[in-house]
């Protein structure tokens, strides 16, 4: 007997230690289970309960990584923004805050004390309110404060970054030489990397010192390997050589090799060192800079000078043969004008250079070619990102956060296919925010290669059959073109100058047509007023004597009626694509390109055909 009880003292704490086992099992079986319900609330958009909030909420970062460690990455980070979006942050360090703001520390470094700091912080926040007010004189006093106080007699170096948003001020105002003599006497100038050669060949050029700021444009390329900043000093390069030194301009193209050209970067620099040479009947320096444009790798440009060279040759302004010996450049962008211009019959082209089925070719999702990464990476590379994007999304919105996933793919623009971009797209479509729809699709159908970006074409240009259109003389896709183009559907929009509503309306443009027509009553911010009296005003235009066609039209509806007898009167032409070109007005010119896309997409749209008989009418006299 007394054996047993020894036995069973022995046994006591191996039974103890059971029981807590089996207890500690249980309820972690129990807590496990928890998490797999609230997991798959959260992650389905169903509503959660305060306890499972809880139990979220009672994890840390180590155990959510331990407890997700078989879940895929997208659905690991998607798991993390949701739990962000209902107040719970999970962290390495949990309660540290991932959007606590603290302070940078950049007025600590350059050795500021305390008080010092913070008067330089409060400098900076009020110099950038100022500045986002568009109030550059009193930002750049701001600033002026500030580098006296932080930098100006230190030689420590202010963020890249603060740089170049000091320069963007100071060049909206007179103050550049005050700058200039700030850098050269800042003792930090010579550690200052991109940004100080940079600010200093902007304060250059803002004097009028061109020589001095192509020196300090060339010094600031030697002072980076980061292609952002060597492409923007190339950019300002260009710009002083094609306005003021345009004989070197083919010789440092040569020079630079290939340009980096994402997004058009460099096209408007050319498109109004062309406008000069058309308007001046320049043609010899035309043919001379196509080679050099070509041979740069700036194809969208390429393409505009051997088009106006093929017009100019057409219209006898150069020998028939003057093109024989050079190459011609590749195919257009088919989002653009020119190719728009050059097969009206065949556009828009899809990626096997060839015509699609109709308009269910441009944005068929059933068989969309996914391969296209919205970064330009490579295909093996860009199924990864984009499928990794496609499942973090996708759980964002099957969590009912489509607005905030919106938003971050706004922010961050992450690598997604064009089914994803659809989804969203249809989402804003369905809110009836048009402005925000095209903002939305129009980024990706840019940034996406043509082949991808031609399937948001619906999105990009949205808004047909959405207003009842009058008058019977003005084409329904003009109008609509000229919508997307004023004002993008932003029913309640003005400009700075007052113009209104859809089609952007003076007032006193409106109330004389107003008055002409017997509408007593009318608002220009009413979508059926502003369209009525939008199109009564292009009617009154095309019946104007100096108006010969739509293009006329489109030229006087944004440059003035005045303006373009003045430009008919000297730039007059014959051919309509270089009457376009030598317009002197970069937005006019612009402008009319654009709606004349716009008009042809749409009416691509709406009959499935390309737009090739209607627009060539479209150019012909009334």
């Amino acid at each position: 007997m007394k054996f047993q009880k020894k036995r069973l003292l022995y046994l006591l704490p191996l039974v103890i230690l059971l029981v807590f086992y089996g207890c500690y099992s249980v309820r972690s079986v129990r807590h496990t289970e928890a998490l797999d319900r609230a997991f798959t609330l959260l992650l389905s958009g169903e509503i959660i309960s305060d306890q499972d909030l809880d139990d979220l909420n009672s994890l840390s970062y180590n155990e959510f990584l331990e407890y997700s460690s078989g879940w895929s990455a997208p659905r690991r980070e998607a798991a993390l923004v949701l739990l962000e979006y209902n107040g719970i942050i999970l962290s390495p360090s949990k309660g540290s805050g991932r959007y606590g703001l603290e302070q940078s520390g950049l007025f600590a470094e350059a050795g500021l004390d305390a008080d010092d700091a913070s008067v330089a912080e409060d400098l900076l926040t009020r110099a950038r309110d100022a500045a986002a007010r568009r109030q550059f004189t009193e930002a750049e006093r701001l600033y002026r404060e500030l580098w006296f106080l932080a930098f100006q007699s230190r030689d420590e170096v202010p963020p890249e970054g603060l740089l170049l948003e000091i320069r963007n001020a100071v060049f909206q105002t007179n103050e550049s030489a005050n700058w200039i003599d700030l850098l050269s006497r800042w003792e930090g100038f010579s550690t200052s990397g991109f940004g100080g050669s940079f600010f200093l060949a902007s304060c250059y050029e803002k004097t009028g010192e061109r020589d001095e700021a192509l020196y300090w444009y060339d010094e600031s390329l030697l002072r980076t390997v980061d292609w952002e900043e060597i492409r923007r000093a190339q950019w300002y390069i260009l710009r002083i050589l094609s306005r003021s030194y345009p004989s070197r301009l083919s010789t440092y193209l040569a020079s630079v090799g290939t340009l980096r050209n994402d997004g058009e970067y460099f096209d408007d620099i050319f498109d109004e060192y062309f406008s000069t040479l058309v308007r001046f009947r320049r043609w010899s320096e035309l043919l001379a800079i196509y080679p050099a444009v070509n041979n740069a790798g700036l194809d969208d440009t390429a393409y505009q000078a051997w088009f106006l060279l093929e017009r100019a040759r057409d219209a006898g302004y150069i020998m028939s043969d003057s093109l024989d010996d050079l190459d011609a450049p590749g195919d257009s962008d088919p989002r653009g004008y020119y190719a728009v211009r050059t097969d009206p019959m065949r556009w828009p082209y899809f990626s096997s250079g060839e015509g699609g089925d109709g308009a269910e070719a441009a944005y068929e999702t059933g068989a969309a070619d996914e391969t296209g990464a919205a970064d330009g990476t490579g295909a093996a590379e860009a199924g990864v990102d984009q499928a990794y994007g496609d499942e973090f999304y996708g759980y964002l919105i099957q969590a009912g956060y489509i607005d905030r996933a919106l938003d971050r793919l706004r922010a961050t623009g992450d690598s997604v296919t064009v089914p994803t971009l659809i989804e969203f797209c249809r989402y804003l479509e369905e809110q009836g925010d048009l402005y925000e729809l095209i903002s939305f699709a129009g980024q990706w159908f840019y940034r996406l290669p043509p082949s991808e970006g031609l399937k948001l074409m619906p999105w990009v240009y949205p808004g047909a059959g959405l207003y009842e259109m009058t008058g019977d003389d003005v084409p329904e896709e003009l109008i609509l073109g000229i919508i997307r183009r004023e004002s993008a559907f932003h029913e309640q929009i003005y400009s700075r100058v007052g113009a209104s509503g859809l089609m952007q309306l003076m007032p006193a443009t409106a109330e004389d047509l107003a008055r002409r027509h017997r509408l007593d009553e009318w608002d220009l911010l009413d979508p059926s007023d502003n369209i009525k009296l939008g199109t009564l005003y292009l009617d009154w235009l095309i019946e104007r004597p100096w108006t010969d066609s739509y293009v006329d039209v489109l030229a006087a509806y944004n440059g003035g009626g005045g303006n373009l007898r003045t430009w008919k009167r000297r730039y007059s032409s014959g051919d309509p694509d270089l009457f376009i070109q030598s317009i002197p007005f970069r937005e006019t010119r612009d402008y009319v390109r654009k709606v004349i896309v716009a008009a042809a997409s749409y009416r691509y749209l709406e009959t499935g055909d390309p737009p090739g008989e209607w627009l060539e009418q479209f150019y012909r006299p009334f």
